[in-house]
C-alpha cells in the first residue's frame, strides 16, 4: 500500500543522508529521516497486528441469494483482545466467522488478518465449534495433536508446546485417557487446546459453550478465560448469552436483526477480573441491561 511506498522512499532518503552525514546540515536531515522512518515503521507494524473486517473502499456486505445478511460491517480488532459478537438469532453472526475463516467470500468489501486478505486455507485461523468433536478412539493428547498432524506441522517443538498446554490447564494427567473419561467442561478445555496448538493468529469461538448445562458453562467460562489470557490469544466469540459476552470479552459488538449492522460497540472496563469477579461487579448489571435494550428482545 501507500504506507509501504512511503517507508521505502524514506529508507532511501535515510541512506543518502547517512552517506553524507559528515556535513552538519546533512546530520540534521539524517535525524529527521530517522524519526520519520521510526514513525512509519511503527504504523506499518501496528497495522499488521489488527484483524480488519473492512477494506479501504467499502465495508463488508454479504448476501444469501436475495437475502441481505450483513450490511456495512466495518471493525478492527487489536491483537490479544477477546471480542464478542451478540445479536438476534439469524442475524449473521456465524456468517461473519465464516468470512474470517475464509469459508465464504463477502459480497462486498474484504477481511484482513495481520495485513493479509483472508482466503481459504490461509492457516492463521483456529475455529472452535459448538461441540468438542473429539475422536473417541484417540487419546486426549492425540486429539490435541490432530490439527498439527493435518497441517504437517507436528515436530518435537510443537508437540512439546501442546503437552505444555495440557499440563498448564489441568489436563496433563488425562493425556493418555480417551474423551469418554472426561467431563463436559474438561472436553471443552481439550477442544480449545487442540484449536490453540497450531498457534493461530485469530481464534473463532462459535457458540462454543452452548452444548453445556448452565452450571458447567459457568465453570468452563472461567477455564476458557484463563487459557485465552494465559496464551494472549486474539479471539472472536459469537454468543446469544449477554452474561457470557460481558464476562469473557474486552469488547462487545451488538448486531441488529438481518441485514445485520453494528448497532453499538461496548468496551468492557473490567480488565484483569475473572468472569466470576466480573459477575459480582456492580457494572456487570449496567452492561447487561444496556445490551439487553439494544437487542430489542422485549
Amino acid at each position: 500500500g501507500m504506507i509501504s511506498i512511503f517507508l521505502v522512499c524514506e529508507f532511501i532518503l535515510f541512506i543518502r543522508a547517512f552517506i553524507n552525514r559528515k556535513k552538519e546540515h546533512k546530520k540534521k536531515k539524517l535525524r529527521k529521516h530517522l524519526r520519520r522512518l521510526i514513525i512509519i515503521s511503527a504504523v506499518v507494524y501496528l497495522s499488521t497486528q489488527m484483524i480488519y473486517l473492512n477494506s479501504m473502499k467499502e465495508a463488508v456486505d454479504f448476501y444469501y441469494g436475495d437475502f441481505h445478511a450483513l450490511k456495512n460491517i466495518s471493525l478492527s480488532i487489536p491483537e490479544n483482545q477477546v471480542v464478542a459478537f451478540i445479536g438476534p438469532s439469524g442475524c449473521g453472526k456465524s456468517t461473519l466467522l465464516s468470512i474470517l475463516a475464509g469459508l465464504v467470500q463477502p459480497s462486498g468489501g474484504q477481511a484482513f488478518i495481520e495485513g493479509r486478505p483472508v482466503c481459504r486455507g490461509m492457516g492463521s485461523v483456529g475455529y472452535m465449534l459448538q461441540h468438542d468433536h473429539l475422536f473417541e478412539w484417540r487419546s486426549i493428547e492425540q486429539n490435541v495433536l490432530l490439527g498439527l498432524e493435518l497441517r504437517r506441522e507436528l515436530t518435537p517443538e510443537t508437540r512439546a508446546r501442546a503437552v505444555r498446554l495440557l499440563e498448564t490447564y489441568g489436563l496433563g494427567e488425562f493425556r493418555k485417557a480417551t474423551p469418554r473419561h472426561l467431563s463436559g467442561g474438561m472436553r471443552q478445555r481439550a477442544a480449545l487446546i487442540r484449536t490453540l496448538a497450531p498457534a493461530p493468529a485469530l481464534l473463532l469461538l462459535d457458540e462454543a459453550f452452548s452444548a453445556l448445562d448452565y452450571q458447567t458453562r459457568l465453570s468452563v467460562t472461567n477455564d476458557i478465560y484463563s487459557i485465552l489470557r494465559g496464551e494472549q490469544a486474539t479471539a472472536i466469540l459469537v454468543t446469544h448469552d449477554i452474561s457470557e459476552a460481558v464476562a469473557l470479552s474486552d469488547r462487545v459488538v451488538v448486531l441488529s436483526a438481518r441485514p445485520a449492522v453494528v448497532k453499538a460497540v461496548h468496551t468492557i472496563e473490567m480488565g484483569g477480573q475473572s468472569p466470576q469477579e466480573r459477575r459480582d461487579d456492580p457494572r456487570f448489571r449496567e452492561y447487561f441491561n444496556t445490551i439487553w435494550k439494544e437487542l430489542d428482545l422485549v
